[in-house]
């Protein structure tokens, strides 16, 4: 089957679902109108506040974490369903997110590589949903996307009861680069869902930097305090 083919297809299955199982706005819960992308609709978009938080942290191997959405209410209600219940669509109001607030920054003109933060094969889920965010990025902002430029070597346990130096100790190691790739001199973009201490986003940035990388953007839909427990993004760092 051609290239071609299989497009149409995935369109017709996308139209099929659009009709039996509508999209609805993300905050209001509203249905979208057919065959639209957005995950949320204008109006409720036009209210959103975003954090455009950026962080810069000493002692890291990354030089900024940027966040969009805090991670409470109806941002955590329907990350869970992007994450754990299939609503892949969703990448699309996540993906924007972060838009607005790196739109117009300097390092797209520099950082010309991204990347998710890779996930194990052995999770329990049918897709990357940090790649399905940086694939819409990449298109957005005209990027080189490497979808397995990083690789998961060892499916870890949840980290939600860890502290900082035990989230560290379980994510090293754990990450290798994909030998397919040169990032020598170059700078990536790092893309995640949810950014909480940092510790994998900073093991995926020591592993580009071990193997030639310049220097690491890291971007994330959403910012989760530490110290509040959530049994499902016991993996978010």
């Amino acid at each position: 089957m051609s290239i071609q083919a299989i497009d149409i297809l995935r369109r017709v299955k996308e139209v099929i679902y659009d009709i039996f199982w509508p999209k609805k706005c993300i905050k209001c819960n509203k249905i979208i109108s057919l065959g639209k992308k957005e995950a949320i609709c204008r109006k409720c978009e036009a209210g959103v506040l975003m954090n455009s938080s950026v962080v810069i942290e000493p002692d890291r191997y990354f030089e900024e974490v940027n966040c969009a959405l805090p991670y409470e209410d109806y941002v955590r209600k329907y990350m869970i369903d992007y994450k754990f219940h299939s609503y892949k669509y969703l990448s699309h109001a996540f993906a924007k997110a972060i838009e607005k607030i790196v739109e117009g920054r300097e390092f797209l003109d520099t950082h010309k590589i991204i990347c998710p933060v890779p996930i194990h094969h052995m999770r329990d889920r049918e897709y990357n949903q940090s790649l399905l965010i940086a694939r819409e990025l990449s298109e957005k902002f005209s990027l080189e996307l490497c979808p397995d430029l990083l690789i998961k070597t060892k499916n870890i346990k949840p980290m939600s009861s860890m502290g900082y130096a035990k989230r560290y100790a379980s994510v090293t190691g754990v990450v290798d680069f994909n030998l397919r790739y040169d990032v020598y001199g170059k700078n990536v973009i790092l893309v995640d869902d949810i950014y909480t201490t940092g510790s994998t986003a900073d093991e995926c940035a020591k592993i580009l930097r071990m193997h030639g990388c310049e220097n690491v953007i890291v971007l994330t839909s959403c910012y989760r305090d530490p110290t509040k427990g959530d049994v499902y993004f016991a993996d978010a760092d």
